[in-house]
């Protein structure tokens, strides 16, 4: 198969929203994931915070393992799909649309397009992430009772892809930090 014979699957087919949180856990999922297409790109983001468990991925057909509590930032345009997922993994499948990304967080991730690999999260980022996904959710189901202005929830979700972009910004930090150690 050609990158050029490959679906752009659109946001738009999943929610009428800009961002669409899924929770994934292996087993109980695992029909839903065998339905999509194999190869697929997205004009979204695809941020995946997985929590626990095992899965492997396919990236710009790369294959790249996800063990234990880490994030991976899927850019619009990069091919992927799931290979393999333990039964007891769990996950969430963050999808947003690009223009409410702002520009700091996107040229964060646009600097790491080719770099295909998992990023492990510690536990105070881990459960700062939790949380901050869990009150998005939480604003979404009761949207009504709250009357939040939009701000509220955009702000919400800019916390939350922070810590994403914080998460990828730390291999810089690490690099300098190296590179000066050997200098």
């Amino acid at each position: 198969m050609t990158a050029d014979n490959i679906f752009t699957h659109s946001l738009k087919d999943i929610t009428d929203q800009q961002i669409s949180i899924d929770k994934f856990i292996g087993k109980e999922n695992n029909d839903e994931l065998y339905e999509k297409a194999a190869h697929r790109r997205d004009d979204h983001f695809l941020f995946i915070f997985q929590k626990s468990g095992r899965s492997k991925i396919i990236l710009d057909f790369k294959e790249i393992e996800l063990i234990e509590n880490l994030v991976l930032c899927v850019l619009p345009g990069q091919i992927h799909f799931a290979v393999a997922i333990e039964d007891k993994t769990e996950a969430w499948l963050i999808t947003i649309d690009t223009s409410i990304i702002n520009d700091e967080y996107r040229t964060i991730f646009e600097n790491y397009y080719f770099f295909y690999k998992p990023l492990n999260l510690g536990v105070l980022e881990s459960t700062l992430l939790n949380e901050c996904i869990q009150l998005i959710l939480s604003a979404q189901v009761n949207s009504k009772q709250l009357r939040l202005i939009p701000n509220v929830s955009h702000s919400l979700i800019d916390a939350c892809i922070g810590i994403f972009a914080s998460a990828y910004k730390q291999i810089d930090n690490n690099a300098s930090g190296l590179s000066r150690k050997l200098s």
